[in-house]
């Protein structure tokens, strides 16, 4: 099913390590799309506010961050 999505999406999917952290995904890849905020930042922003999904949320964006450090959506 993936594939499948990958096929007619390409870059822009998005595969969750974990569903429990759908929003702070969501909101991360705004700011990355809106070079608001780079994914370390994001990621520590995460962790100061308390929140326990960095690391799915890392490993669900790390593909869209890339060795630029942008995110082309």
């Amino acid at each position: 099913m993936l594939g499948f999505w990958h096929d007619l999406l390409g870059q822009n999917v998005i595969q969750f390590a974990d569903l429990d952290a759908v929003c702070e995904t969501i909101a991360l890849t705004v700011g990355l799309g809106e070079d608001a905020i780079g994914l370390d930042d994001g990621l520590a922003d995460l962790g100061d506010v308390g929140s326990q999904a960095g690391p799915a949320v890392s490993k669900a964006l790390a593909v869209l961050d890339g060795a630029g450090g942008n995110v082309r959506l």
